[in-house]
């Protein structure tokens, strides 16, 4: 057997840095971040504790790591360009991608908020939204600012909040949820109609 090339033992080391990331989220979900030892998951993801360590300093280490895996989730398909800021094309693809991949991760996405709500989770969670989420926040104040919105940064944090709040609805119906209705009137509520259509 010939030895592996460069580009071969890259990809398994990703393929087993994303199988222990899986498992962690899972097992920190459902037993809890406390609950969850470094040794379950290595035995979780099938393979040794010394292993997992090359990959992760430590539990917490590996649960920064899991938590920013899941916001950049979260906001990947907006493909943010900072300078460039946004437009009504842009919110409108990631509005029927994030309501798309509700239906398809729904696993994720209900492993994901089991452990943001965890009290001992959250100061590390907010830590990693505020790195995430911020320049998304300004880019939809700038985005609603210049739709003639009187207060736009409420409008945009409104925007996330009613994103968050589907999700977790969805998840916890356990998908009986009339999705598609929704996402045609967040559609409505936040792109099509105008301030002046409400008399502001």
């Amino acid at each position: 057997m010939s030895p592996r090339r460069p580009e071969q033992w890259k990809k398994i080391r990703l393929e087993k840095r994303e199988k222990i990331l899986d498992t962690a989220l899972e097992l920190f979900a459902t037993h809890g971040y406390h609950g969850s030892s470094v040794s379950m998951i290595a035995r979780k993801a099938g393979i040794s504790k010394g292993l997992l360590y090359t990959y992760f300093d430590n539990k917490e280490h590996l649960l920064r790591e899991v938590l920013a895996n899941g916001m950049d989730e979260l906001i990947r398909d907006l493909h943010l360009i900072p300078d460039q800021g946004i437009n009504r094309e842009m919110l409108l693809s990631y509005i029927e991608l994030t309501f798309g991949r509700l239906k398809e991760s729904t696993r994720f996405y209900q492993l994901f908020f089991s452990l943001v709500v965890q009290p001992s989770v959250l100061p590390i969670f907010r830590q990693q939204f505020i790195e995430r989420i911020l320049p998304l926040m300004k880019l939809l104040e700038k985005y609603f600012e210049e739709q003639g919105e009187q207060d736009p940064l409420a409008k945009a944090y409104l925007f996330i909040a009613i994103l968050d709040g589907v999700g977790m609805d969805y998840i916890a119906t356990g998908g009986i949820y009339p999705l598609e209705k929704l996402k045609d009137l967040f559609i409505h509520l936040f792109l099509d109609e105008q301030p002046e259509k409400r008399g502001t």
